[in-house]
């Protein structure tokens, strides 16, 4: 973020010229300043723009590895039952024709 600066002599003196009270000008003015603060250029909103954009690069990457995974393991439990019931019913054949 970057530091602004406000002048509130000339902005209080604009107000007054305008026919603003001087206190009512002054107190304008500073409020204007206490409100302006930091201001975002628009190389911070880039900045900020690029950061979120890695971050959900990296978010959708991690998400993807995750589903891969989870699909995986899921084939593999699905292979490893249907190995066992192979061999289950693989023995009962044998079994019943004895």
């Amino acid at each position: 973020m970057t530091e602004t600066t406000f002048d509130t002599l000339a902005t209080a003196e604009t107000l007054a010229a305008a026919g603003a009270s001087e206190p009512l000008a002054r107190a304008i003015a500073n409020t204007v300043r206490d409100g302006h603060g930091e201001l975002a250029t628009k190389a911070d909103l880039a900045n900020l723009r690029a950061g979120i954009e890695l971050a959900t690069k990296a978010d959708l990457a991690n998400l993807r590895a995750d589903i891969f995974r989870a699909l995986w393991l899921q084939v593999g439990a699905i292979v490893a039952i249907h190995v066992g019931l192979a061999f289950a019913l693989a023995n009962m054949i044998a079994g019943a024709g004895q």
